[in-house]
C-alpha cells in the first residue's frame, strides 16, 4: 500500500442564480463478476468478484434557455460516465496512453451527439451547452478530458498550477497575440466560449492531458463560479489550511459566497495522503496502492460540513473494500 485517498464534492446555487446548472460526479470504476448459474453455493446475482481499477471525478457547468442549462449538464455527465465504463480497458496500464486519449476525445464527441439528439426532439433546448472537466484517476496517471472553463488545478508543495486551459474569448486573445483584450478582462469576455459541449459550437476541440500524481498531490475540479470568485492565491491558502477534502470543498464554496456568490459554485477536492499521514488525514481517506487500486481502508467518502442551503454533497458513504460503493450524489 502506498498511501491513501480523500475526495469530496459539493455544488452550490450561489447567490444570485435561481438554480443550479452544474453538475458533479466522483466514482469508481470496477471489474465484477456476477454469478448467473452455478453448482456452488452462490446466490443467483451475488458478485464473486469486484475489484475497482480507477476514480472518475467529472464537473459540468450548464447553460442555456429555460431549464436548458440543467439538463445539458446532467446529459453531459450521465454520458461521459456510460461512455468511460464502456470504452475504457480494465485499468489505464492495460492500454497505452495514446489509446486512452483516443477514447477520451471519443467521450467529448460523444456528449456533443448526445445533446444533439436532445435538441432535435425538444427544440425548446437549442442552444443549450455544457462544460465538461473530466479527471479519469490510475494511480498513479491522471488522464483529463476538458471542454470549456470549468478547471482542474494541481497543488504540490503548497504551489498551485492549472492543468486545463480556459476556451473563452480571453484566453483565445491572449493565445492569439492580438492584444484584443488588454484591459481587464470582463466577466462577459471570460463567459464567452468559443468551446463548448453543444450550444453553438462550430467544431468540437476536446483537449485532452495526462499528469504523473505523487503522494501528497491535491486536485481541485472546479466550476468558473468558483474560479471567478476566489482567486489562485486564496485558493491555495484554503487548500492548505484545511487537509481533510470535505473541509476544503466546504471552506471554497462558503468563500466564493462570501466575494458575491454571483454563479453556481461547485468544487470537488481529491486528496493523495502518504502512508506517514497523521491520523486526522488517514482518518479521511481510502488506501490506494501501487496498482491504483484500494485496499483495506476504514476511509469513508465524506459530506461537506454544514453545506449551504440547496447545496448538492456527497453523502457520507462507508467504502467496503471487498467491493467499494460508487459514491452517491444528493440533492440537498
Amino acid at each position: 500500500m502506498l498511501g491513501k485517498m480523500d475526495v469530496s464534492g459539493v455544488s452550490d446555487r450561489g447567490r444570485v442564480r435561481d438554480r443550479n446548472e452544474d453538475q458533479f460526479l466522483i466514482a469508481d470504476l470496477a471489474r465484477q463478476a456476477c454469478v448467473r448459474g452455478t453448482s456452488m453455493s452462490y446466490d443467483s446475482g451475488q458478485p464473486v468478484a469486484h475489484a475497482t481499477q480507477g476514480r472518475l471525478v467529472a464537473v459540468a457547468d450548464g447553460s442555456g434557455r429555460r431549464a436548458g442549462g440543467d439538463r445539458a449538464s446532467q446529459l453531459v455527465v450521465e454520458t461521459a460516465a456510460e461512455q468511460i465504463i464502456r470504452r475504457m480497458p480494465p485499468g489505464a496500464a492495460a492500454a497505452s496512453s495514446v489509446g486512452l486519449q483516443r477514447h477520451l476525445r471519443q467521450t467529448a464527441h460523444a456528449c456533443q451527439a448526445r445533446i444533439e439528439r436532445e435538441v432535435g426532439v425538444f427544440p425548446d433546448y437549442h442552444g443549450m451547452g455544457s462544460t465538461l472537466t473530466l479527471g479519469y484517476l490510475s494511480w498513479p496517471d491522471l488522464y483529463l478530458l476538458h471542454v470549456g472553463n470549468s478547471r482542474c488545478y494541481l497543488l504540490r508543495d503548497s504551489q498551485l498550477r492549472l492543468l486545463t486551459t480556459d476556451h473563452n474569448a480571453v484566453q483565445s486573445a491572449a493565445a492569439s497575440g492580438s492584444g484584443e483584450l488588454r484591459a481587464e478582462p470582463t466577466a462577459s469576455a471570460r463567459h464567452r466560449l468559443w468551446n463548448l459541449l453543444g450550444g453553438d459550437t462550430p467544431e468540437l476541440h476536446a483537449e485532452v492531458s495526462t499528469t504523473k500524481l505523487q503522494l501528497g498531490d491535491c486536485l481541485l475540479f472546479c466550476s468558473d463560479g468558483l474560479s471567478d470568485a476566489v482567486d489562485e492565491r486564496s485558493m491555495t491558502v484554503i487548500l492548505d489550511r484545511h487537509p481533510a477534502s470535505a473541509d476544503a470543498c466546504s471552506a471554497l464554496v462558503a468563500e466564493a459566497n462570501r466575494n458575491g456568490g454571483s454563479d453556481n459554485i461547485t468544487a470537488v477536492v481529491v486528496r493523495f495522503w502518504p502512508k506517514s499521514a497523521t491520523p486526522a488525514q488517514a482518518a479521511a481517506a481510502e488506501a490506494v496502492t501501487d496498482s491504483g487500486q484500494t485496499a483495506g481502508s476504514d476511509g469513508p467518502w465524506h459530506a461537506a460540513a454544514s453545506p449551504a442551503a440547496g447545496a448538492r454533497e456527497v453523502e457520507a458513504d462507508t467504502v467496503d473494500f471487498d467491493g467499494p460503493r460508487p459514491a452517491v450524489v444528493a440533492a440537498r
